[in-house]
């Protein structure tokens, strides 16, 4: 199912899929929030979170970061695309503002010709793709934000 055909109907019985929604916080179109785990011993972040340092083994604090930060790597898949994504997609590397922290995404349809190493982007959760049954999902995205020059 393309995005194209989603109807307000339908979004609003849309969710995370399972597994996402411990780990991103955010509501349709809005800004998405990450968990994160940080351990007190070297003050490592880990996304996703873990219950135990790997190091220590000490119980880990978890938090919220915002989304927010620089595209370090990504590329453009022209292939067949699973879960229902539209074509092409990309995927990349991004390192986080808040935290010493890169994680693995995917890239909003909108962003596609706007992609660049350096741009400054913000994760957001939207409509893309369906889930295992088929169903109509949200999905975080990052999205590249502002002007980008050069």
């Amino acid at each position: 199912m393309s995005d194209a055909v989603l109807t307000d109907a339908v979004l609003t019985d849309a969710v995370l899929p399972q597994g996402l929604a411990s780990v991103f916080v955010g509501k349709p179109d809005e800004g998405c929030r990450i968990a994160v785990a940080k351990c007190d011993c070297d003050q490592e972040h880990f996304f996703p979170p873990r219950s135990y340092c790997p190091r220590c083994l000490e119980p880990m604090a978890r938090k919220t970061v915002s989304g927010e930060g620089r595209i370090y790597a990504f590329t453009i898949v022209r292939r067949r695309a699973p879960f229902g994504l539209g074509e092409p997609y990309a995927i990349g590397y991004v390192d986080l503002a808040e935290v010493p922290l890169r994680v693995f995404g995917l890239f909003a349809p909108g962003s596609l010709t706007r992609l660049k190493v350096g741009a400054q982007v913000g994760l957001k959760v939207m409509p893309l793709g369906v889930d295992g049954e088929g169903k109509p999902c949200l999905r975080p995205a990052y999205e590249v934000v502002g002007e980008q020059h050069g």
